[in-house]
């Protein structure tokens, strides 16, 4: 009788065991789902026709223009009217079609035009865009060259205005000459004596120099000796906040005198 029972145990015990094993091996982790990244696909380029013309284009100078004559050809008889575009111009650089719009075969003269961009070589895109939305496009190397803030202040800076003791605000004066790293006035009309009054006595100050520092945007005016005056200063100058302003005195025997110059920047 024990011995039945041992028995009866020690099956009960392994088919325990046995179920407590296969509860542990039928357990499985989910197969992990991969989602694969989509390869970006490249429009399809119009077949119909060709574009001629297009080349690399190097700019000489921080104001040139370029232009090229773009021939749009047929390939087959399928007629198409494009809308042109050209895309990657840096900023300060200007893309204009003399056609923008045409039926194939036509010519159009794209004109690029640089007007104080960032120096660098830029990747730009010549696009043809048909009524049934099918594109070409052409690609081109466009290479500005690098420029002083000399050449900038020379093309940007009009319209100089010259005020302080004894004279109206926004007196105009003549345009400097730009030396070097040197902006010169020929003369400044100062009065010296008695100044906005009918006695006042009336002086020039020749050749009023200031040293230009285009790193920081300054202006130097060194202390310098004119006849009987003395006169220095300092400006600032930005293109981003459209700025020109120089303020000088000017010292004659006792009295000192306050003066501006200001313009307009583009």
């Amino acid at each position: 009788m024990l011995k039945r029972s041992l028995v009866i145990l020690s099956c009960s015990l392994m088919l325990w065991g046995c179920k407590k094993d296969n509860d542990n091996n039928t357990t499985a982790t989910p197969p992990t789902t991969v989602t694969p990244t989509p390869t970006p696909t490249t429009p399809v380029q119009d077949s119909s026709y060709i574009i001629g013309g297009v080349q690399d284009v190097t700019l000489t100078s921080a104001t040139d223009e370029k232009e090229l004559m773009l021939a749009f050809s047929p390939m087959t008889s399928v007629q198409k009217r494009l809308t042109l575009s050209v895309e990657g111009l840096p900023d300060g650089v200007t893309g204009s079609f003399s056609m923008p719009t045409g039926n194939v075969p036509f010519v159009s003269d794209l004109t690029i035009k640089n007007d104080f961009a960032e120096a660098g070589t830029y990747d730009v895109t010549v696009r043809g865009k048909a009524e049934d939305e099918l594109t070409k496009s052409l690609k081109f190397k466009l290479s500005v060259p690098s420029y002083t803030c000399i050449e900038r202040l020379k093309a940007k800076v009009s319209g100089y205005r010259h005020a302080g003791t004894g004279i109206p605000g926004g007196t105009p004066i003549s345009a400097p000459v730009f030396k070097g790293n040197r902006i010169w006035f020929e003369s400044l009309y100062v009065e010296t004596k008695n100044p906005g009054t009918m006695g006042a006595y009336s002086e020039y100050i020749r050749n009023f120099e200031a040293d230009i520092d285009c790193e920081h945007g300054t202006l130097t005016i060194a202390k310098n000796a004119d006849g009987s005056y003395v006169y220095e200063g300092s400006g600032t100058f930005s293109f981003t906040e459209k700025k020109f302003h120089i303020d000088y005195t000017v010292t004659s025997g006792p009295k000192k005198m306050n003066f501006t110059i200001d313009a307009t920047v583009k």
